[in-house]
């Protein structure tokens, strides 16, 4: 785990930025056309608490949970 934060609760869990809400886990999935990753700042501004990646390359600002796991789509 990555900006290992005090423990949060989820209320929800997307892997679409635009359906966070506050309280969300946001999980970034690669798609065919689109990389999930390219999101998460979006995530985070709607309100994400926690994110799973399989990117560990990929860097996040704020401190909040981050697991990085190797395939996000079966995490989810």
């Amino acid at each position: 785990m990555l900006n290992e934060a005090e423990n949060r609760v989820v209320v929800d869990v997307t892997a679409d930025s635009r359906k966070v809400t506050t309280g969300s886990l946001f999980v970034a999935v690669k798609g065919v056309t689109k990389d999930g990753h390219m999101f998460i700042e979006d995530a985070i501004k709607a309100g994400a608490n926690a994110i799973i990646i399989s990117n560990p390359e990929v860097e996040v600002k704020e401190k909040l949970p981050i697991l990085v796991v190797d395939d996000s789509r079966e995490a989810l």
